[in-house]
């Protein structure tokens, strides 16, 4: 069995997950642990689910299976950020 690759925020250093959103290249980083969620267009929360769209709901405890994205508390604002963050945030 091949060993899953283990990724972290490199801002935080909490362990993130990263999602391919159908027909990009672009990758969402979202938390590590699953939810259950229905999707609510008045719901209060916004999920990835596995195809990568951003869908709007609520969680229970059975339903259509998505993740939070990750939020990281410690990314700086555009103006603080440096050449080198710019760059290393092209590439990612």
């Amino acid at each position: 069995m091949k060993k899953k690759k283990h990724t972290y925020c490199v801002f935080c250093g909490k362990e993130i997950r990263w999602i391919r959103r159908k027909g990009t290249v672009k990758a969402v980083p979202c938390e590590t642990r699953c939810i259950s969620f229905v999707p609510d267009p008045n719901g209060q929360h916004v999920f990835i689910d596995m195809e990568g769209n951003a869908r709007r709901g609520r969680e229970t405890p059975d339903g259509l299976i998505g993740f939070y994205r990750h939020a990281c508390p410690n990314f700086p604002s555009r103006s603080v950020r440096s050449e080198k963050d710019e760059q290393a945030r092209r590439w990612a």
